[in-house]
Parts: structure tokens; C-alpha cells; sequence
């Protein structure tokens, strides 16, 4: 594997003031050099950990034929199969269900860990900092303020609820198109009950950094889904203290730590999986896991995480690398 970049090596130039702070950020570090070593070929691990949009889904954002009975076969391999995905829960939830799939999974960048049924297994760390999101001083109010002057659109996301700050924005019209549903409305209290757990800003790259550099001092965990889109995840509370929620709290905010919480109360470690992604929000699951795939034309750094590149049909997507793998007949 190659040894750690900066951010500002990966994107572009508007990104480099922004270096220091980046690299030593969440998403793009020097990994652990325990997570570099004791790598396990592709056969030998025992989970399947796969992202969505652009890995298992088509460009168009469906899933490709036999996506249902491939994923079975591995199952009846003895494979243990986890959904990991920056959409929002109600979307996961629908894919694994049209894949016949009863796992956990992962949405929200690892924001929210549930059950087929929706019933929430963890939660993320609380940052005691962040404040009500809709105060003036707020992450989300810094950012609201000047949406239309940088010329970005804002998504804010609950468990089951989407709101936005222009519903005719094409790239909010390309959201709908991928997600298969329209937002509950505009952003204010009243839309979003219940606690936000995603910010996500849309719109050209130079405004995008302009709204990192103006989060940084949050320390907020952040992640660039594609040239056009800003996500920023955790636990915007609202509240100045520890909300009263059930289950267990883990940190960081993202897919690998959300995936480890999962295969360690089953007695498993992040070691035996193998992960399979192409966004920047990937990299560290792909790097820490036993194995990592990613694809040519995929994000650099996941292409720089992971342990193999392959080439991924666009009609079939990631279903022929697995057919191989696992050697399926169908």
C-alpha cells in the first residue's frame, strides 16, 4: 500500500490551504501501521462490506440483475453480508430489503448503526461543543447564512427525516433521483424532529472548501462523496450535554468504526472483513479491514487504501468480482 498523501496531493488546488489540517483529520491520515499489516486474502475473510453508490448500484442508481441471488450465494457461503452507505437509513433499509437481506447496517456514513427494522443498534459519539443547530452560532446557522452567496445547497438528515434549503436546486433534483424520494421540505425545526445526524452541502468544489475552512475549528468529521458533495457527520444534538439515548457510544464518526461495532459484539474483528468501495468516505474501512477493493476511475484515496483495484462492470457492477471470488454458479 502506499504511504499516506495529503489532501491537498488528491484534490485540487482550492484544497491546499487546507492541508494541515485535512491530513491530520479523519478521513485522510497515516493510517495505523497495525491496520497496514496481517493483511488476509479476499477468500479468507468471513464479512462482505459493501457501499453502494458506485460499488454495488448502476450509475442510475438501481441495482444491477441478480444482485439478489448473487449476494445469497454468498450468504450461503458462510458470508456474512453488511450494507455500509452515506444515504440515509429509509434508503438503506429499502436496497437491503429489495437484496432479501436481514443484517444490520450502516447509513449515515456510519452516523446511524439499525436493524432491518429500523431499530437503532448504536449511537456516535456526542460532541458537547456542536450546540443547538438551530442557534445563530451553529455549524449548521454558519453555514445556512451563506449558502446562496457561495452558491451550495444544504441537506440536513434525522433517522427518518430529510430536509433541504432548495428543493429546486438540480443537484437537490439529482439527490431525489438517487435516494427515490423527494425531501420532507425546508429546513427548520418543525421538518427535523429528532436528532440531526448528517450535514450535507452541495455545490461547486471552491465553495466547498470555503465551507471546510470555515468548519475546521469544529473538528468536525468530513468527507467529499464526489466532486460535488460535502458531508459532514455525527451527533448535532441540540443540547449541551448527553442526550438520554440507548445503546453504545463509539468514535469516530464513519463506516469502518460503525462496522467494527458490529463484528466485535459478534466476537469478530474488522480483520475479517473484506470491504469494497470508491469514495473518499471508504479509505479508512478499506485500509483497516482485511482486505479492501476498490475500482479503477474510483476516488484516489480510496484507490490509495485499498489493497486491490479491479475493474468494475458498469451493467454488473461488483457481481462478476464476486462470482469469481466466491466461485457462484449463478
Amino acid at each position: 500500500m502506499a504511504s499516506s498523501v495529503s489532501f491537498g496531493q488528491i484534490f485540487d488546488t482550492a484544497a491546499k490551504a487546507e492541508e494541515i489540517d485535512v491530513a491530520e483529520g479523519f478521513y485522510n491520515y497515516e493510517l495505523p501501521r497495525g491496520e497496514r499489516k496481517n493483511k488476509n486474502t479476499p477468500t479468507e475473510t468471513k464479512v462482505l462490506a459493501i457501499d453502494l453508490d458506485g460499488t454495488l448500484l448502476k450509475s442510475d442508481h438501481t441495482l444491477p440483475l441478480q444482485a439478489a441471488q448473487v449476494l445469497a450465494a454468498v450468504r450461503e457461503a458462510g458470508i456474512r453480508i453488511i450494507l455500509a452507505s452515506a444515504r440515509p437509513p429509509r434508503s438503506v433499509l429499502h436496497i437491503q430489503e429489495q437484496l432479501k437481506l436481514d443484517g444490520p447496517v450502516v447509513a449515515l456514513n456510519g452516523a446511524w448503526i439499525g436493524s432491518k427494522d429500523g431499530e437503532i443498534l448504536a449511537h456516535p459519539i456526542w460532541y458537547p461543543h456542536w450546540g443547538d443547530p438551530f442557534q445563530e452560532d451553529s455549524q449548521i446557522q454558519l453555514v445556512l447564512a451563506r449558502h446562496r452567496e457561495l452558491g451550495v445547497v444544504v441537506n440536513l438528515f434525522t433517522k427518518e427525516h430529510w430536509a433541504t434549503s432548495d428543493i429546486n436546486h438540480p443537484l437537490v433534483q439529482r439527490e431525489i433521483e438517487a435516494l427515490g424520494y423527494p425531501p420532507d421540505g425546508e429546513i427548520s425545526a418543525d421538518v427535523l424532529k429528532g436528532i440531526i445526524l448528517k450535514m450535507s452541502v452541495l455545490g461547486p468544489m471552491d465553495a466547498l472548501s470555503t465551507i471546510r475552512g470555515m468548519l475546521k475549528r469544529f473538528h468536525l468529521p468530513t468527507s467529499l462523496s464526489n466532486p460535488f458533495q460535502l458531508e459532514i457527520t455525527g451527533l448535532f444534538t441540540g443540547e449541551h450535554r448527553r442526550p438520554p439515548l440507548s445503546g453504545a457510544f463509539f468514535y469516530p464518526v464513519c463506516k469502518s468504526e460503525a462496522v467494527r461495532f458490529l463484528l466485535e459484539r459478534d466476537g469478530l474483528r474488522l480483520h475479517n472483513a473484506l470491504a469494497l468501495g470508491d469514495g473518499q468516505n471508504d479509505g479508512r474501512l478499506l485500509a483497516s479491514s482485511g482486505h479492501g477493493v476498490s475500482f479503477f476511475g474510483a476516488d484516489e484515496w480510496a484507490i490509495h487504501c485499498a489493497d486491490e483495484i479491479i475493474i468494475r462492470d458498469p451493467e454488473q457492477t461488483i457481481l462478476p468480482y464476486l462470482r469469481e471470488l466466491y466461485r457462484l454458479s449463478c
